[in-house]
């Protein structure tokens, strides 16, 4: 179970991240006064109005809105860390509120990974810090707290899932270490490749190599 909640994570940050510019040079591709931040709240409803063909007064018009992009935009902002609100109730045993302010902060995490720019390795943000985001996200964590029973309901008590494990006598095999270690090289390649330096590449290649056949 653990594994499986930090496979979605890297896969939630990868979606916040990802696609990666191609330039490090964000500001050169931007024009003067580019804004970085939206901190009106509730911004998206309006996009939906605006963008959309709904008429609120009539219900046949609702159908458009899976096709709209506001309206996917904001939806899968909530879907991002539903998972998590369920990992949270079930796995970790969390209530309500923590669940909330555990959501939240890993939704803030995510923004300020957009305005900084992946943390000073761009020049600029080549995504947009968003109040409506975390909003979303949140809202998100919480419907997956109050749903996380119909999808945990026939999954096994976590107080007796990893009575019978010993993490020390648990031993990666040969295969997942090499697929492992060409994962790694692939992501550390396009990271180097971002910062024009190889020094990243040469600690895991070294690390990898010694420690493989430990």
């Amino acid at each position: 179970m653990l594994y499986s909640f930090l496979l979605y994570l890297i896969t939630a940050y990868y979606l916040v991240i990802l696609p990666l510019p191609k330039t490090r040079d964000i500001k050169g591709l931007q024009v003067p006064g580019t804004q970085y931040y939206n901190l009106v709240p509730f911004n998206f409803i309006r996009d939906i109005l605006k963008e959309t063909k709904v008429v609120l007064t009539t219900p046949s018009t609702y159908k458009y809105l899976l096709t709209e992009r506001a309206f996917l935009q904001a939806a899968f902002n909530g879907i991002l860390l539903t998972p998590l609100g369920i990992y949270l109730r079930y796995y970790f045993k969390k209530d309500l509120k923590r669940t909330l302010v555990i959501t939240f902060l890993v939704s803030l995490f995510f923004e300020v990974t957009q305005i900084t720019g992946l943390f000073g390795i761009y020049n600029a943000p080549y995504r947009l810090f968003d109040i409506d985001d975390l909003f979303l996200n949140t809202l998100g964590g919480h419907i997956g707290y109050l749903i996380s029973p119909m999808f945990t309901f026939f999954l096994p008590n976590t107080n007796e899932m990893d009575n019978n494990i010993n993490l020390e006598k648990i031993r990666g095999t040969y295969f997942r270490r090499i697929l492992a270690y060409l994962i790694d090289m692939f992501v550390i390649s396009l990271i180097s490749n971002i910062n024009e330096s190889i020094t990243l590449e040469v600690v895991v290649f070294f690390v990898y190599f010694n420690c493989l056949f430990y």
